[in-house]
């Protein structure tokens, strides 16, 4: 199984598929940055700015990104093989079938994993932009509160 999900590695290092992972990751903290410059929106952020901002990043992702990033990695991952003709090859290598359809399971999961962790990372980076951008929001005065961030 370790040589499968290697050789899947090795396999999508050349594709757009972990670049995708990462350019779907920003789409959502890249709109924040520009959208929060509203007075509704100085109002709100200041009660809970950290909670309020990764909430509404959540529920932009939820809806709208993350299904289409799991869309064109299900799609982008087998096309790998066809187009080069090589899934004759996979077939056919002395590995069992349960080997490469695990590989490819695996594969798409880290990739979404890949997804997850930089959205968070983006997120966090989009509210210090917005920090700098919009001094009355104050997210250094607040802590946050793990129990309800819904990255969770």
């Amino acid at each position: 199984m370790a040589v499968s999900l290697r050789s899947e590695s090795l396999k999508t290092k050349r594709t757009s598929l972990l670049p995708l992972s990462f350019v779907a990751a920003a789409v959502i903290p890249l709109l924040l940055v520009f959208d929060t410059a509203t007075p509704e929106a100085v109002n709100a952020l200041k009660v809970d700015p950290w909670n309020l901002h990764f909430k509404a990043g959540v529920e932009f992702m939820g809806n709208l990104v993350l299904p289409m990033d799991i869309i064109l990695i299900c799609t982008l991952l087998p096309q790998i093989e066809y187009r080069s003709n090589t899934w004759k090859q996979v077939f056919t290598s002395p590995q069992p079938l349960v080997n490469v359809f695990f590989s490819k399971f695996l594969t798409i999961h880290l990739l979404i994993l890949v997804f997850f962790i930089a959205f968070n990372v983006f997120m966090a980076m989009s509210a210090l932009v917005v920090n700098a951008k919009v001094p009355a929001f104050r997210f250094f005065e607040h802590s946050m509160d793990w129990e309800k961030l819904p990255c969770r």
